[in-house]
């Protein structure tokens, strides 16, 4: 009597699965959102410094201004890190001409995660 089982017999071989075994799909996918890429964030922060220095923004206000926009964007979505800085322009902490270019910022470092 032959020990050799085939696979077609019952056994699988090593890493397949019969057809039913598949996982399983879920109900819904979760929500993509547009958030910072953090691959490329040195990029970013050298990019927003050269804003911030042509625009003469004092640099303790801009520090915390930047970790908050960062923490925002990487967190929580693009769309949220840019109404603060609408939010920040509106209260006169940053000045105008500085919101156009961080937005814009915003959404060349941004990723679908």
């Amino acid at each position: 009597m032959n020990s050799y089982v085939f696979p077609s017999e019952g056994r699988l071989m090593r890493g397949r699965r019969k057809y039913h075994e598949y996982r399983q799909r879920r109900e819904a996918p979760s929500k993509r959102e547009s958030m910072l890429n953090m691959g490329r964030m040195n990029a970013f922060m050298y990019d927003a410094n050269q804003i911030i220095n042509d625009m003469k923004v004092p640099p303790g206000v801009w520090n915390s201004i930047l970790a908050t926009i960062v923490a925002k964007a990487s967190r929580q979505s693009i769309e949220e890190a840019q109404a603060f800085i609408s939010q920040k322009v509106e209260q006169g902490t940053l000045p105008k001409e500085v919101e156009e270019p961080l937005r814009h910022l915003l959404g060349r470092y941004s990723k679908w995660r």
